[in-house]
């Protein structure tokens, strides 16, 4: 497999696990904000009459904003939080390829990195350890 097909598999995987992220990240804000929403609308109700003369129509309006609030900040929190953790441990393996490549005397290169990154792969697919040998015996 080239690099570049490595890189945009990698990269396909990262879009679907960052959504995935923000799908599980907005039920649970929705789900946070619904709750808060629906306690002021019981709150309001029994402390404030003019509240409680409104009709359900616009209370389930209010009810869903609160919900749909939590839908976005929650997605959206959730994948900042996704993407700065991404651009933190890019920047830790790139740190790392500079520095062997810098140590076996290779211009790290967009391209050598590339090559570092994918070689360091096939050292650490589960494919390459062959594990413990089926003739030994304890």
């Amino acid at each position: 497999m080239s690099s570049s097909a490595a890189t945009r598999l990698r990269r396909e995987e990262d879009v679907k696990r960052a959504g995935e992220i923000q799908s599980e990240a907005a039920i649970k804000g929705g789900l946070r904000m619904g709750a808060i929403g629906l306690g002021l609308e019981i709150i309001l109700h029994h402390t404030w009459p003019s509240f409680r003369r409104q009709r359900l129509p616009f209370k389930a309006f209010l009810l869903s904003g609160f919900v749909m609030t939590g839908l976005v900040f929650g997605a959206e929190n959730a994948l900042l939080r996704h993407e700065a953790q991404r651009r933190q441990e890019e920047n830790t393996l790139r740190r790392q390829a500079r520095l062997e490549l810098s140590q076996r005397g290779i211009i790290p290169t967009e391209t050598e990195i590339a090559k570092w990154r994918a070689l360091r792969e096939v050292e650490n697919s589960p494919e390459s350890d062959p594990g413990p040998s089926p003739t030994s015996s304890a």
